[in-house]
């Protein structure tokens, strides 16, 4: 059975989150740009639960991080084009097809504007560690990334969910 294919609008939501989304992906890029030449030759590239340093290594791994954020905001952006595709909790009808796919594509687009949000922050305390600004990373950061990215899986599968 194939679901319908639809084409949603896109709201100003759409667009903040879409603004966000470019404007981490820009920060991943141009905060190792901007203080390479400052960072010494190893820093810090791992935080551990209370965002104490557990790991260093070559500046040059910091560019890791805006390859792989970069890339998991365009796939996060791309798969939110093709809703007929997801897995859905609910059967999907003709019906309840706009609603559904509405959801889902709002969960992905706020997926990648925390993701970007938070690598982005990383980035930035990385960098500011690595100066000597900073000693680790705030040990809030985990525990409200986490709750950011799973509050909002919960708060839009309650709304699939709903009848």
């Amino acid at each position: 059975m194939s679901r319908p294919k639809i084409e949603l609008p896109f709201d100003n939501l759409d667009k903040f989150l879409l603004g966000i989304s470019l404007l981490s992906a820009l920060g991943l890029i141009l905060l190792p740009a901007i203080y390479y030449d400052a960072l010494p030759d190893k820093i810090p590239m791992h935080f551990n639960g209370k965002g104490e340093v557990d790991r260093y290594g070559s500046k040059s791994e910091l560019w890791m991080l805006p390859v792989i954020g970069s890339c998991l905001l365009a796939l996060l952006w791309g798969i939110s084009r093709v809703p007929h595709t997801f897995n859905y909790a609910v059967k999907i009808t003709p019906e309840n097809a706009a609603k559904q796919y509405g959801w889902s594509v709002k969960l992905m687009r706020v997926l990648a504007a925390i993701i970007g949000f938070g690598l982005v922050f990383i980035v930035w305390e990385i960098i500011k560690t690595a100066l000597g600004h900073n000693e680790g990373l705030s040990s809030f950061f985990l525990p409200t990334f986490l709750a950011a990215i799973f509050g909002s899986i919960g708060y839009f599968l309650g709304k699939s969910l709903k009848k």
